[in-house]
Protein backbone atom coordinates (compact mmCIF):
# COMPACT_ATOMS: atom_id res chain seq x y z
CA UNK A 1 0.00 0.00 0.00
CA UNK A 2 1.11 3.34 -0.70
CA UNK A 3 2.44 5.91 1.79
CA UNK A 4 0.05 8.61 2.33
CA UNK A 5 2.59 11.27 1.13
CA UNK A 6 2.55 9.64 -2.23
CA UNK A 7 1.08 7.04 -4.79
CA UNK A 8 1.70 4.25 -6.23
CA UNK A 9 1.18 2.35 -9.46
CA UNK A 10 -0.87 -1.58 -9.37
CA UNK A 11 -2.49 -3.80 -11.01
CA UNK A 12 -6.05 -5.21 -9.92
CA UNK A 13 -5.76 -7.96 -7.66
CA UNK A 14 -7.91 -11.12 -9.09
CA UNK A 15 -9.18 -13.90 -6.87
CA UNK A 16 -11.55 -16.93 -7.85
CA UNK A 17 -13.45 -18.77 -5.76
CA UNK A 18 -15.58 -21.57 -6.27
CA UNK A 19 -18.59 -22.28 -4.75
CA UNK A 20 -20.13 -25.76 -3.07
CA UNK A 21 -22.58 -27.53 -5.14
CA UNK A 22 -25.90 -27.38 -3.63
CA UNK A 23 -28.42 -30.18 -3.18
CA UNK A 24 -29.47 -30.18 -6.59
CA UNK A 25 -25.69 -30.47 -7.76
CA UNK A 26 -25.06 -33.38 -5.97
CA UNK A 27 -24.89 -35.86 -8.01
CA UNK A 28 -23.68 -33.25 -10.87
CA UNK A 29 -20.42 -34.00 -12.69
CA UNK A 30 -18.11 -31.26 -11.49
CA UNK A 31 -15.56 -29.27 -13.11
CA UNK A 32 -11.79 -30.23 -12.90
CA UNK A 33 -9.50 -27.33 -10.73
CA UNK A 34 -6.22 -26.92 -9.11
CA UNK A 35 -6.85 -24.14 -6.50
CA UNK A 36 -4.01 -22.66 -4.78
CA UNK A 37 -1.09 -19.88 -5.41
CA UNK A 38 -0.13 -18.94 -8.97
CA UNK A 39 -0.97 -20.73 -12.08
CA UNK A 40 -4.27 -22.06 -12.02
CA UNK A 41 -5.43 -24.78 -14.91
CA UNK A 42 -9.27 -25.81 -15.56
CA UNK A 43 -10.68 -28.46 -17.68
CA UNK A 44 -13.72 -27.45 -20.37
CA UNK A 45 -16.54 -30.39 -20.56
CA UNK A 46 -14.50 -31.10 -24.42
CA UNK A 47 -11.21 -31.74 -22.92
CA UNK A 48 -9.81 -29.02 -23.19
CA UNK A 49 -7.17 -27.56 -20.32
CA UNK A 50 -7.03 -23.98 -19.55
CA UNK A 51 -4.46 -22.50 -18.03
CA UNK A 52 -4.97 -19.16 -15.66
CA UNK A 53 -2.68 -17.37 -13.42
CA UNK A 54 -4.63 -15.11 -10.60
CA UNK A 55 -3.59 -14.20 -7.37
CA UNK A 56 -5.44 -16.61 -5.54
CA UNK A 57 -8.15 -19.62 -5.99
CA UNK A 58 -10.52 -20.62 -3.22
CA UNK A 59 -12.18 -23.87 -3.68
CA UNK A 60 -15.52 -25.48 -2.60
CA UNK A 61 -14.94 -25.68 1.28
CA UNK A 62 -13.29 -22.21 1.73
CA UNK A 63 -14.92 -20.25 4.32
CA UNK A 64 -16.36 -16.61 4.44
CA UNK A 65 -13.43 -15.91 7.28
CA UNK A 66 -10.68 -16.92 5.05
CA UNK A 67 -11.52 -14.77 1.96
CA UNK A 68 -12.02 -11.66 4.08
CA UNK A 69 -8.86 -11.85 5.42
CA UNK A 70 -6.90 -11.98 2.64
CA UNK A 71 -9.18 -8.84 1.68
CA UNK A 72 -8.71 -6.89 4.98
CA UNK A 73 -6.19 -4.55 4.07
CA UNK A 74 -7.87 -2.80 1.74
CA UNK A 75 -10.59 -2.37 3.99
CA UNK A 76 -8.60 -0.80 6.58
CA UNK A 77 -6.81 1.50 4.06
CA UNK A 78 -10.04 3.91 4.09
CA UNK A 79 -8.80 4.77 7.27
CA UNK A 80 -5.68 6.68 6.09
CA UNK A 81 -7.34 8.28 3.40
CA UNK A 82 -7.29 5.67 0.24
CA UNK A 83 -9.67 4.27 -1.55
CA UNK A 84 -10.81 0.82 -2.44
CA UNK A 85 -12.83 -1.74 -4.28
CA UNK A 86 -14.18 -4.80 -3.80
CA UNK A 87 -16.21 -6.40 -6.38
CA UNK A 88 -17.81 -9.66 -7.16
CA UNK A 89 -18.42 -10.96 -10.98
CA UNK A 90 -19.46 -14.36 -12.35
CA UNK A 91 -22.58 -16.23 -13.54
CA UNK A 92 -26.04 -16.03 -12.13
CA UNK A 93 -26.21 -17.83 -9.24
CA UNK A 94 -22.34 -18.29 -8.35
CA UNK A 95 -22.18 -17.08 -5.35
CA UNK A 96 -22.21 -13.33 -5.44
CA UNK A 97 -24.21 -12.33 -2.84
CA UNK A 98 -23.53 -14.95 -0.52
CA UNK A 99 -19.23 -13.85 -0.96
CA UNK A 100 -20.72 -9.85 -0.60
CA UNK A 101 -23.32 -10.05 2.04
CA UNK A 102 -23.78 -13.31 2.92
CA UNK A 103 -25.91 -14.15 6.13
CA UNK A 104 -25.73 -11.06 8.71
CA UNK A 105 -27.51 -13.10 11.52
CA UNK A 106 -24.84 -16.19 11.51
CA UNK A 107 -21.39 -15.20 12.50
CA UNK A 108 -19.69 -17.60 10.18
CA UNK A 109 -21.55 -16.76 7.36
CA UNK A 110 -21.58 -12.89 7.02
CA UNK A 111 -19.58 -11.48 3.67
CA UNK A 112 -17.17 -9.27 3.23
CA UNK A 113 -19.61 -6.21 3.31
CA UNK A 114 -20.41 -6.98 7.14
CA UNK A 115 -17.31 -8.21 7.70
CA UNK A 116 -15.45 -4.69 6.34
CA UNK A 117 -17.62 -2.68 8.13
CA UNK A 118 -16.41 -4.55 11.49
CA UNK A 119 -13.01 -3.88 10.40
CA UNK A 120 -13.35 -0.39 9.76
CA UNK A 121 -15.05 0.28 13.53
CA UNK A 122 -12.50 -1.92 15.19
CA UNK A 123 -9.51 0.46 13.41
CA UNK A 124 -11.08 3.70 14.66
CA UNK A 125 -11.45 2.07 18.27
CA UNK A 126 -7.80 1.16 17.73
CA UNK A 127 -6.65 4.63 16.15
CA UNK A 128 -8.38 6.93 19.19
CA UNK A 129 -6.61 4.95 21.82
CA UNK A 130 -2.83 5.84 20.07
CA UNK A 131 -4.07 9.51 18.47
CA UNK A 132 -5.73 12.11 18.88
CA UNK A 133 -8.05 12.01 15.90
CA UNK A 134 -11.45 12.47 14.44
CA UNK A 135 -13.21 10.08 12.52
CA UNK A 136 -16.52 10.60 10.59
CA UNK A 137 -18.62 7.60 8.92
CA UNK A 138 -20.94 7.99 6.38
CA UNK A 139 -22.76 5.36 4.37
CA UNK A 140 -24.80 4.98 0.79
CA UNK A 141 -25.98 2.53 -0.89
CA UNK A 142 -27.92 2.25 -4.36
CA UNK A 143 -28.91 0.09 -7.51
CA UNK A 144 -28.31 0.19 -10.58
CA UNK A 145 -31.78 -1.03 -12.22
CA UNK A 146 -32.38 -1.27 -16.11
CA UNK A 147 -29.80 1.64 -16.20
CA UNK A 148 -31.44 4.09 -13.07
CA UNK A 149 -29.59 4.25 -9.71
CA UNK A 150 -32.17 3.70 -7.38
CA UNK A 151 -31.21 5.11 -3.82
CA UNK A 152 -32.10 2.50 -1.36
CA UNK A 153 -31.39 4.84 1.95
CA UNK A 154 -33.92 7.74 0.80
CA UNK A 155 -37.28 8.37 1.12
CA UNK A 156 -38.81 6.40 -1.44
CA UNK A 157 -36.39 3.84 -1.29
CA UNK A 158 -36.14 1.36 -4.54
CA UNK A 159 -39.58 3.41 -5.65
CA UNK A 160 -37.65 7.29 -6.03
CA UNK A 161 -36.33 8.74 -8.63
CA UNK A 162 -33.47 7.68 -10.77
CA UNK A 163 -30.09 9.81 -9.51
CA UNK A 164 -27.76 10.98 -11.64
CA UNK A 165 -23.75 10.77 -12.06
CA UNK A 166 -22.04 13.80 -11.50
CA UNK A 167 -18.36 14.67 -11.38
CA UNK A 168 -16.39 17.38 -9.55
CA UNK A 169 -13.07 17.92 -9.60
CA UNK A 170 -12.32 18.04 -5.92
CA UNK A 171 -14.71 15.02 -5.28
CA UNK A 172 -14.54 13.05 -8.33
CA UNK A 173 -17.76 10.94 -9.65
CA UNK A 174 -19.81 10.56 -7.55
CA UNK A 175 -24.15 10.16 -7.54
CA UNK A 176 -26.01 13.22 -6.80
CA UNK A 177 -28.39 13.21 -4.28
CA UNK A 178 -28.01 9.69 -2.53
CA UNK A 179 -28.61 9.70 0.81
CA UNK A 180 -26.11 9.44 3.01
CA UNK A 181 -26.47 8.20 6.31
CA UNK A 182 -23.77 9.00 8.99
CA UNK A 183 -23.47 6.10 11.61
CA UNK A 184 -21.59 6.51 15.08
CA UNK A 185 -20.96 2.57 15.79
CA UNK A 186 -20.75 -1.20 14.11
CA UNK A 187 -24.66 -2.20 14.96
CA UNK A 188 -25.85 1.33 13.73
CA UNK A 189 -23.75 0.79 10.52
CA UNK A 190 -25.17 -2.94 10.35
CA UNK A 191 -29.16 -1.98 10.86
CA UNK A 192 -28.74 0.99 8.59
CA UNK A 193 -27.25 -1.46 5.45
CA UNK A 194 -29.59 -4.13 6.37
CA UNK A 195 -32.57 -1.92 5.58
CA UNK A 196 -31.29 -0.48 2.37
CA UNK A 197 -30.12 -4.15 0.72
CA UNK A 198 -33.94 -5.36 1.80
CA UNK A 199 -35.02 -2.91 -0.94
CA UNK A 200 -32.89 -4.51 -3.57
CA UNK A 201 -34.64 -5.76 -6.54
CA UNK A 202 -34.90 -10.18 -7.04
CA UNK A 203 -36.51 -12.48 -8.69
CA UNK A 204 -36.83 -16.10 -9.17
CA UNK A 205 -35.32 -17.51 -12.17
CA UNK A 206 -34.22 -21.16 -13.46
CA UNK A 207 -30.59 -21.09 -12.54
CA UNK A 208 -31.56 -18.94 -9.18
CA UNK A 209 -34.41 -18.66 -6.93
CA UNK A 210 -33.51 -15.01 -5.36
CA UNK A 211 -31.79 -13.80 -8.51
CA UNK A 212 -30.20 -10.36 -8.26
CA UNK A 213 -31.63 -8.23 -11.01
CA UNK A 214 -29.77 -4.87 -10.29
CA UNK A 215 -25.96 -3.95 -9.51
CA UNK A 216 -26.23 -3.20 -5.62
CA UNK A 217 -23.15 -0.88 -4.84
CA UNK A 218 -22.50 -0.48 -1.03
CA UNK A 219 -20.41 2.83 -0.35
CA UNK A 220 -18.57 4.08 2.49
CA UNK A 221 -17.07 7.44 3.49
CA UNK A 222 -13.95 7.69 6.30
CA UNK A 223 -13.06 11.01 7.15
CA UNK A 224 -9.96 11.24 9.65
CA UNK A 225 -9.43 15.18 11.07
CA UNK A 226 -6.00 15.31 12.31
CA UNK A 227 -4.97 18.05 14.76
CA UNK A 228 -3.09 19.86 12.10
CA UNK A 229 -6.23 20.37 10.24
CA UNK A 230 -5.33 18.00 7.62
CA UNK A 231 -8.30 15.40 6.57
CA UNK A 232 -7.92 12.04 5.42
CA UNK A 233 -10.64 10.79 3.13
CA UNK A 234 -10.96 7.46 2.39
CA UNK A 235 -13.71 5.66 0.98
CA UNK A 236 -14.68 1.60 0.32
CA UNK A 237 -16.86 0.44 -2.43
CA UNK A 238 -18.79 -3.05 -2.10
CA UNK A 239 -20.20 -4.29 -5.70
CA UNK A 240 -22.34 -7.19 -6.10
CA UNK A 241 -22.60 -7.25 -9.82
CA UNK A 242 -25.81 -8.95 -11.38
CA UNK A 243 -25.12 -12.52 -13.11
CA UNK A 244 -24.61 -12.43 -16.49
CA UNK A 245 -27.03 -15.05 -18.00
CA UNK A 246 -28.43 -16.50 -20.94
CA UNK A 247 -32.11 -16.47 -21.73
CA UNK A 248 -32.67 -20.02 -22.61
CA UNK A 249 -31.17 -21.33 -19.55
CA UNK A 250 -33.12 -18.79 -16.96
CA UNK A 251 -36.26 -19.80 -18.55
CA UNK A 252 -36.84 -15.88 -18.47
CA UNK A 253 -39.74 -13.73 -20.14
CA UNK A 254 -41.59 -10.58 -19.83
CA UNK A 255 -39.88 -8.11 -17.33
CA UNK A 256 -37.42 -10.60 -16.26
CA UNK A 257 -36.32 -11.07 -19.72
CA UNK A 258 -35.46 -7.03 -20.09
CA UNK A 259 -34.03 -7.37 -16.73
CA UNK A 260 -31.56 -9.81 -18.09
CA UNK A 261 -31.03 -8.13 -21.22
CA UNK A 262 -29.94 -4.50 -19.09
CA UNK A 263 -27.55 -7.01 -17.17
CA UNK A 264 -26.02 -8.17 -19.72
CA UNK A 265 -25.62 -5.11 -21.49
CA UNK A 266 -24.23 -3.32 -18.35
CA UNK A 267 -21.62 -6.43 -17.94
CA UNK A 268 -20.68 -5.91 -22.03
CA UNK A 269 -19.64 -2.06 -21.42
CA UNK A 270 -17.71 -3.10 -18.19
CA UNK A 271 -15.99 -5.31 -20.43
CA UNK A 272 -15.10 -2.94 -22.92
CA UNK A 273 -13.76 -0.59 -20.50
CA UNK A 274 -11.53 -3.39 -19.08
CA UNK A 275 -10.34 -4.17 -22.61
CA UNK A 276 -9.50 -0.41 -23.24
CA UNK A 277 -7.54 -0.22 -19.99
CA UNK A 278 -5.83 -2.94 -20.70
CA UNK A 279 -4.69 -2.37 -24.33
CA UNK A 280 -3.32 0.95 -22.58
CA UNK A 281 -1.50 -0.79 -20.09
CA UNK A 282 0.55 -2.49 -23.08
CA UNK A 283 1.95 0.43 -24.06
CA UNK A 284 0.03 0.92 -27.17
CA UNK A 285 -1.58 3.96 -28.42
CA UNK A 286 -3.76 5.30 -26.08
CA UNK A 287 -7.52 4.39 -26.76
CA UNK A 288 -10.46 5.65 -25.42
CA UNK A 289 -11.96 4.28 -22.43
CA UNK A 290 -15.85 4.20 -22.62
CA UNK A 291 -16.49 5.09 -19.19
CA UNK A 292 -19.51 6.63 -19.70
CA UNK A 293 -21.37 3.70 -22.37
CA UNK A 294 -23.15 2.76 -19.13
CA UNK A 295 -24.15 4.01 -15.61
CA UNK A 296 -22.17 1.12 -13.81
CA UNK A 297 -18.84 1.98 -15.50
CA UNK A 298 -19.31 5.54 -15.11
CA UNK A 299 -19.75 4.70 -11.07
CA UNK A 300 -16.85 2.10 -11.26
CA UNK A 301 -14.41 5.15 -13.01
CA UNK A 302 -12.32 5.75 -9.83
CA UNK A 303 -12.14 1.77 -9.38
CA UNK A 304 -11.08 0.87 -12.81
CA UNK A 305 -8.46 2.83 -14.19
CA UNK A 306 -8.74 5.30 -11.13
CA UNK A 307 -7.52 5.80 -7.84
CA UNK A 308 -8.80 2.79 -5.83
CA UNK A 309 -6.82 0.16 -5.00
CA UNK A 310 -9.34 -2.39 -7.02
CA UNK A 311 -10.00 -6.40 -5.84
CA UNK A 312 -12.14 -8.47 -8.14
CA UNK A 313 -13.30 -11.82 -6.53
CA UNK A 314 -14.39 -14.21 -9.72
CA UNK A 315 -17.27 -16.06 -8.47
CA UNK A 316 -17.70 -19.89 -10.19
CA UNK A 317 -20.07 -22.55 -10.36
CA UNK A 318 -18.32 -25.97 -9.91
CA UNK A 319 -20.98 -28.02 -11.38
CA UNK A 320 -19.56 -29.38 -15.24
CA UNK A 321 -22.87 -27.70 -17.04
CA UNK A 322 -21.66 -24.32 -16.41
CA UNK A 323 -18.08 -24.71 -17.63
CA UNK A 324 -18.71 -22.62 -20.46
CA UNK A 325 -20.03 -19.75 -18.37
CA UNK A 326 -17.21 -20.93 -15.98
CA UNK A 327 -14.94 -20.20 -18.64
CA UNK A 328 -15.74 -16.93 -19.83
CA UNK A 329 -15.73 -15.68 -16.35
CA UNK A 330 -11.91 -16.76 -16.01
CA UNK A 331 -11.18 -15.06 -19.12
CA UNK A 332 -12.78 -11.82 -17.90
CA UNK A 333 -10.89 -12.22 -14.50
CA UNK A 334 -7.72 -12.96 -16.70
CA UNK A 335 -8.00 -9.62 -18.52
CA UNK A 336 -9.15 -7.62 -15.34
CA UNK A 337 -5.65 -8.06 -14.00
CA UNK A 338 -3.97 -6.25 -16.48
CA UNK A 339 -5.74 -3.14 -15.56
CA UNK A 340 -3.55 -0.53 -13.65
CA UNK A 341 -4.96 1.97 -11.04
CA UNK A 342 -2.71 4.77 -9.49
CA UNK A 343 -3.16 4.47 -6.10
CA UNK A 344 -3.30 7.62 -4.00
CA UNK A 345 -4.32 9.30 -0.43
CA UNK A 346 -7.08 11.93 -0.56
CA UNK A 347 -6.05 14.68 1.76
CA UNK A 348 -7.32 18.21 2.28
CA UNK A 349 -7.34 21.17 4.53
CA UNK A 350 -9.79 21.98 7.00
CA UNK A 351 -12.27 24.98 5.99
CA UNK A 352 -11.25 26.16 10.01
CA UNK A 353 -7.88 26.12 9.26
CA UNK A 354 -8.10 27.48 5.62
CA UNK A 355 -10.00 30.12 7.44
CA UNK A 356 -7.44 30.39 9.76
CA UNK A 357 -4.55 30.99 6.90
CA UNK A 358 -6.75 33.68 4.71
CA UNK A 359 -7.00 35.29 8.22
CA UNK A 360 -2.91 35.30 8.22
CA UNK A 361 -2.30 36.25 4.39
CA UNK A 362 -4.80 39.37 4.72
CA UNK A 363 -3.30 40.78 8.07
CA UNK A 364 0.66 40.61 5.96
CA UNK A 365 -1.38 41.78 2.68
CA UNK A 366 -2.21 44.92 4.61
CA UNK A 367 1.57 45.26 5.89
CA UNK A 368 2.65 45.05 2.49
CA UNK A 369 0.56 47.88 1.25
CA UNK A 370 1.60 49.74 3.79
CA UNK A 371 5.43 49.41 3.10
CA UNK A 372 4.37 49.98 -0.32
CA UNK A 373 2.66 53.58 0.12
CA UNK A 374 5.84 54.64 2.50
CA UNK A 375 8.12 54.01 -0.33
CA UNK A 376 5.95 55.56 -3.11
CA UNK A 377 5.73 58.49 -0.86
CA UNK A 378 9.68 58.78 -0.62
CA UNK A 379 9.74 58.39 -4.32
CA UNK A 380 7.43 61.49 -4.63
CA UNK A 381 8.49 64.01 -2.59
CA UNK A 382 9.94 66.95 -4.01
CA UNK A 383 13.91 67.10 -5.07
CA UNK A 384 15.66 70.41 -4.02
CA UNK A 385 16.84 72.25 -7.65
CA UNK A 386 20.56 72.15 -7.88
CA UNK A 387 22.32 75.16 -7.05
CA UNK A 388 25.24 74.71 -9.34
CA UNK A 389 25.87 71.96 -12.17
CA UNK A 390 26.94 68.44 -11.64
CA UNK A 391 31.11 67.91 -11.96
CA UNK A 392 32.18 65.52 -14.17
CA UNK A 393 33.50 63.37 -10.72
CA UNK A 394 32.02 64.71 -7.53
CA UNK A 395 33.64 63.44 -4.57
CA UNK A 396 30.46 62.05 -3.16
CA UNK A 397 30.00 59.89 -5.74
CA UNK A 398 30.29 55.71 -5.04
CA UNK A 399 33.62 54.10 -6.64
CA UNK A 400 32.00 50.77 -9.17
CA UNK A 401 32.84 49.24 -6.48
CA UNK A 402 30.84 50.54 -3.70
CA UNK A 403 27.61 51.02 -6.41
CA UNK A 404 28.08 47.00 -6.91
CA UNK A 405 27.51 46.25 -3.19
CA UNK A 406 24.92 48.81 -2.81
CA UNK A 407 23.11 46.87 -5.31
CA UNK A 408 23.77 43.35 -4.35
CA UNK A 409 22.70 44.55 -1.17
CA UNK A 410 19.24 46.07 -2.30
CA UNK A 411 18.65 43.14 -4.59
CA UNK A 412 19.58 40.55 -1.50
CA UNK A 413 16.75 43.00 0.91
CA UNK A 414 14.26 42.11 -2.03
CA UNK A 415 14.85 38.41 -2.14
CA UNK A 416 15.08 38.08 1.66
CA UNK A 417 11.62 40.39 2.29
CA UNK A 418 10.25 38.16 -1.03
CA UNK A 419 10.72 35.16 0.64
CA UNK A 420 9.79 36.03 3.65
CA UNK A 421 6.14 37.33 2.09
CA UNK A 422 5.90 33.71 0.72
CA UNK A 423 7.34 32.15 4.34
CA UNK A 424 4.41 33.49 5.65
CA UNK A 425 1.64 33.15 3.25
CA UNK A 426 2.98 29.21 2.22
CA UNK A 427 -0.82 27.33 2.40
CA UNK A 428 -4.34 27.92 1.50
CA UNK A 429 -6.93 29.42 2.21
CA UNK A 430 -10.83 30.39 2.85
CA UNK A 431 -12.87 33.64 1.74
CA UNK A 432 -12.70 37.26 0.37
CA UNK A 433 -13.45 37.83 -2.98
CA UNK A 434 -11.29 36.47 -5.85
CA UNK A 435 -11.86 38.85 -8.24
CA UNK A 436 -11.37 42.00 -5.86
CA UNK A 437 -7.67 39.85 -4.95
CA UNK A 438 -6.71 39.44 -8.81
CA UNK A 439 -7.58 43.44 -9.29
CA UNK A 440 -5.09 44.31 -6.26
CA UNK A 441 -2.44 41.83 -7.93
CA UNK A 442 -2.30 43.56 -10.98
CA UNK A 443 -2.29 46.72 -8.96
CA UNK A 444 0.82 45.71 -6.89
CA UNK A 445 2.44 44.33 -10.10
CA UNK A 446 2.29 48.03 -11.44
CA UNK A 447 3.59 49.09 -8.93
CA UNK A 448 6.62 46.89 -9.09
CA UNK A 449 7.09 47.75 -12.88
CA UNK A 450 6.92 51.06 -11.89
CA UNK A 451 9.65 50.62 -9.54
CA UNK A 452 11.31 48.56 -11.91
CA UNK A 453 11.59 51.91 -14.63
CA UNK A 454 12.86 54.39 -11.88
CA UNK A 455 15.86 51.70 -11.32
CA UNK A 456 16.63 51.66 -15.15
CA UNK A 457 16.61 55.04 -15.41
CA UNK A 458 18.73 56.02 -12.07
CA UNK A 459 20.98 53.61 -13.22
CA UNK A 460 21.00 54.57 -16.44
CA UNK A 461 21.31 58.62 -14.98
CA UNK A 462 24.49 57.37 -13.43
CA UNK A 463 25.99 55.40 -16.11
CA UNK A 464 25.46 59.03 -18.12
CA UNK A 465 27.46 60.56 -15.29
CA UNK A 466 30.42 58.50 -15.09
CA UNK A 467 30.91 58.28 -18.81
CA UNK A 468 30.85 62.29 -19.18
CA UNK A 469 32.94 62.84 -16.57
CA UNK A 470 35.51 60.21 -18.25
CA UNK A 471 35.21 61.90 -21.87
CA UNK A 472 35.57 65.07 -19.84
CA UNK A 473 38.98 63.94 -18.12
CA UNK A 474 40.41 62.43 -20.93
CA UNK A 475 39.83 65.69 -22.92
CA UNK A 476 41.46 67.84 -20.76
CA UNK A 477 44.41 65.46 -20.68
CA UNK A 478 44.94 65.92 -24.37
CA UNK A 479 46.95 68.33 -26.15
CA UNK A 480 45.04 70.27 -29.00
CA UNK A 481 45.80 69.51 -32.14
CA UNK A 482 45.25 72.27 -34.38
CA UNK A 483 42.37 74.85 -34.38
CA UNK A 484 39.31 72.68 -34.86
CA UNK A 485 40.86 69.69 -32.09
CA UNK A 486 41.22 72.62 -29.72
CA UNK A 487 37.70 73.67 -30.15
CA UNK A 488 35.93 70.21 -30.18
CA UNK A 489 37.69 69.48 -27.12
CA UNK A 490 36.62 72.54 -25.86
CA UNK A 491 32.83 72.08 -27.22
CA UNK A 492 32.77 68.61 -25.35
CA UNK A 493 34.38 69.84 -22.35
CA UNK A 494 31.61 72.84 -22.28
CA UNK A 495 28.66 70.43 -23.51
CA UNK A 496 29.44 67.53 -20.49
CA UNK A 497 30.05 70.58 -17.87
CA UNK A 498 26.98 72.20 -18.39
CA UNK A 499 23.54 71.34 -18.84
CA UNK A 500 21.63 71.56 -22.15
CA UNK A 501 19.85 74.65 -22.89
CA UNK A 502 16.02 74.44 -22.24
CA UNK A 503 16.27 71.92 -20.01
CA UNK A 504 16.75 72.17 -16.20
CA UNK A 505 19.27 69.43 -14.31
CA UNK A 506 17.48 67.34 -12.06
CA UNK A 507 18.75 64.54 -10.30
CA UNK A 508 17.91 60.94 -10.86
CA UNK A 509 15.41 59.20 -8.54
CA UNK A 510 17.38 57.45 -5.86
CA UNK A 511 18.66 53.67 -6.17
CA UNK A 512 17.84 52.79 -3.17
CA UNK A 513 14.07 54.17 -3.06
CA UNK A 514 13.43 52.56 -6.39
CA UNK A 515 14.49 49.56 -5.29
CA UNK A 516 12.40 49.63 -2.03
CA UNK A 517 9.91 50.41 -4.71
CA UNK A 518 10.51 47.18 -6.63
CA UNK A 519 10.82 45.09 -3.62
CA UNK A 520 7.68 45.58 -1.42
CA UNK A 521 5.74 45.56 -4.62
CA UNK A 522 6.91 42.44 -5.55
CA UNK A 523 6.33 41.29 -2.19
CA UNK A 524 2.84 42.39 -2.23
CA UNK A 525 1.72 40.91 -5.44
CA UNK A 526 3.53 37.83 -4.59
CA UNK A 527 1.07 37.67 -1.21
CA UNK A 528 -1.97 38.69 -2.99
CA UNK A 529 -1.36 36.22 -5.24
CA UNK A 530 -1.50 33.55 -2.97
CA UNK A 531 -4.36 34.25 -1.75
CA UNK A 532 -6.43 34.19 -4.32
CA UNK A 533 -5.16 30.74 -5.04
CA UNK A 534 -6.72 30.03 -0.96
CA UNK A 535 -9.77 31.29 -2.33
CA UNK A 536 -9.79 29.43 -5.21
CA UNK A 537 -9.40 26.35 -3.20
CA UNK A 538 -11.45 27.20 -0.74
CA UNK A 539 -14.04 27.38 -2.90
CA UNK A 540 -14.13 24.47 -4.75
CA UNK A 541 -13.68 22.79 -1.60
CA UNK A 542 -16.60 24.42 -0.54
CA UNK A 543 -18.72 23.73 -3.59
CA UNK A 544 -17.30 19.85 -2.86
Amino acid sequence: MADPAGSQRCGTTVRVRFRPRSAKEADVRSVEYGPGEGCFSFAAPDGTRHSFTFDKVYGEASSQEQVFSDLAPVAEAALAGFNGTIMAYGQTGSGKTHTLLGNMSAPAHRGMVPRAVAALAAGIEAAGRVEAAEFSVGLSVVEIYCERIRDLLGPGGAGGEGLAVKEDPARGVYIEGATEVGVTDEAQLEAVMAGGLAQRAVSATAMNEASSRSHCIVMLRVDKSLPDGTIRAGKLVLVDLAGSERADRTGAAGATLVEGSQINKSLSCLSNVIFALTEDAKGGRPRHVPYRDSKLTRVLQDSLGGTARTVLIVCCSPAAENAAETLSSLRFGSRAKGVQNTVTANTRTAPEKLQQMVNQLKAKNAELLAELAAAKAGLTAPQPPPTAPLPPAPPSAPSPAAATATTAGGAGASSGNVSGAAGAVGGSGAGGDVRELAEAVAGRCRDAAAGLRLLWESRRGSSANTQAATTNNNTSSQPAKGKKGGKAAAAAAEGAGTPAEGREARPGPSLRQAEAMVDVGAAAALALGLAACAVWEATAAARG
